[in-house]
């Protein structure tokens, strides 16, 4: 588990007003797309857009605060941000093509999270993310909100609220440790070491008390 030196920037705790982070959508994407060349993988502008989407869902959740200020809208496909899109429109459906990317001196923090968002999806298709976007609750209700078809266009604002929410209870079900919390070494009756995070040990070991030998931290 890498050690981290927290950086905190000036940002409030997310509740649909007073965001104010020192970084953009765009900062994000351009993080993704060096991490993505560096790994010698490309990827094209609708998995660009539904991984910046990501980053700031699991910034929610795990930090409890945007990474970025930028509006996501619920467009016909998935949520996108209007800057990301414009910035790499012109690649259409084609993988985004260039040699040097630029991007900020991101914190340990934010940093660990966009690989973390990148590890897990970097997998997936575009059109894969897409669909599994269209399938998870804050998408919907915003296009709800909107009162448009699934093939309606719509710029209808993806309330930050409604991310942190469903992530949080999904990440829960699916019992997922905060990358940015420390663990705990648990180790089974059946010698298998596992890491748990401090921020879930207690109820961890609660409901698994009869699987657990011992633990170190």
């Amino acid at each position: 588990m890498l050690k981290l030196a927290r950086q905190k920037s000036e940002k409030t705790l997310i509740n649909g007003e007073n965001m104010a982070s020192q970084y953009t959508a765009l900062n994000v994407a351009q993080y993704i797309l060096h991490i993505a060349n560096h790994e010698g993988q490309s990827l094209d502008p609708l998995k660009l857009g539904k991984l910046v989407y990501y980053v700031q869902s699991w910034s929610l959740v795990f930090k409890g605060e945007p990474i970025f200020d930028d509006v996501i809208e619920a467009w016909t496909h998935g949520p996108v941000v209007s800057q990301v899109y414009q910035e790499y429109k012109k690649f259409g459906y084609k993988k985004i093509s260039t040699l040097a990317i630029a991007y900020p001196n991101f914190g340990d923090e934010e940093a660990l999270i966009i690989r973390e968002v990148w590890d897990k999806y970097k997998h997936l298709s575009g059109r894969q993310l897409e669909k599994q976007t269209h399938n998870e609750s804050p998408w919907q209700e915003a296009r709800k909100r909107a009162n448009v078809n699934h093939q309606d266009s719509s710029k209808e604002p993806i309330l930050p609220k409604d991310m942190k929410a469903f992530y949080e209870k999904q990440f829960k079900e699916l019992n997922m440790k905060n990358p940015l919390s420390p663990t705990a070494t648990v180790r089974l009756k059946s010698g298998e070491d596992i890491e748990v995070g401090l921020d879930v040990l207690f109820d961890y070991l609660r409901e698994h008390d009869e699987l657990i030998q011992l633990m170190s931290a």
